[in-house]
């Protein structure tokens, strides 16, 4: 569905967390706020992309791999 969910116990639970996307040039694609933990990646192409979340001074990067069927 291409939605992605958090259900980590990193993050704080009642303290907003943000994302942000970029492709492996560093050309950020995507800036939001979370809304109930969960990123919204459907209108993605297939490919290898950054993910970085941040919550306060807290900030985890991730490598996140599209492949659509």
């Amino acid at each position: 569905s291409g939605i992605l969910y958090f259900n980590s116990n990193i993050f704080i639970k009642d303290i907003p967390i943000f994302a942000k996307v970029f492709d492996l040039t560093g050309k950020q694609l995507m800036s939001n706020e979370l809304i109930d933990r969960k990123i919204d990646l459907s209108k993605f192409d297939n490919g290898i992309y950054i993910l970085e979340l941040f919550q306060g001074n807290q900030i985890t990067r991730n490598k996140i791999i599209i492949k659509k069927l």
